[in-house]
């Protein structure tokens, strides 16, 4: 299962948890209820703030990785702007929803044996994503160190293609949550992925084209 997909899996759960906490508690004013309602939009903007940075670093990485790697210069430079977007799109996650980067460099020492009992819901899924996208990363890279050359083009792009056609779907899912300027940076987010995915995609049929051709001559 894929990091992403662990996230939304825990963010169910706690939406699950907290209209169950709601319902049983007596109604409050109006003016309580949209304080609340705030507040709650507030932990859902800190929340996806991390699940985003979480899915950028893991491009960022992974695109570095083929930076190394690959020969082809098409690769090459798609790849080097895959990692200055996503490097771009986490500085301006983090000053939209400040503490963000904090959070993240800190989440390793907070997944040392002992910490887990004294946080709250919320922060021990933060906490299970961290992991789970650092499973995925881990992952992603042993399976590229199996391809070379051509092969590990295709491999690339491939995981490409599949990592950014699963975060559009994510960034649409919670394209209304949080402030104007959070929703801001979604919509700059999802353009921005949805331009590599194009990238990715016609690159990948290019170099298919180019094997076919190899190999009729």
């Amino acid at each position: 299962m894929s990091a992403m997909r662990v996230l939304t899996a825990a963010l169910a759960t706690t939406l699950g948890l907290s209209s169950f906490a709601l319902a049983a508690e007596p109604t409050a004013p109006s003016q309580d209820a949209a304080a609340e309602a705030q507040k709650r939009d507030q932990h859902l903007s800190r929340y996806f703030a991390d699940v985003l940075m979480l899915a950028n670093h893991s491009e960022i990485q992974l695109s570095q990785l083929a930076q190394r790697r690959s020969t082809n210069q098409e690769i090459q430079q798609l790849a080097e702007t895959i990692a200055e977007d996503h490097s771009r799109l986490n500085a301006a996650i983090d000053r939209v929803v400040p503490g963000t980067r904090k959070r993240f460099e800190a989440a390793n020492r907070e997944r040392q044996p002992g910490q887990q009992a004294r946080h709250r819901l919320l922060t021990r899924l933060c906490m299970i994503n961290h992991q789970a996208a650092e499973n995925h990363l881990e992952r992603s890279e042993k399976m590229l160190e199996n391809y070379q050359g051509q092969d590990f083009d295709m491999a690339f792009l491939g995981l490409q293609i599949a990592n950014h056609n699963w975060l559009i779907a994510e960034l649409q899912a919670i394209d209304d949550v949080g402030s104007s300027e959070f929703q801001d940076l979604l919509q700059e987010t999802t353009q921005t992925v949805e331009h590599h995915l194009e990238k990715a995609v016609a690159l990948s049929r290019k170099l298919e084209d180019d094997r076919r051709t190899a190999r009729s001559r």
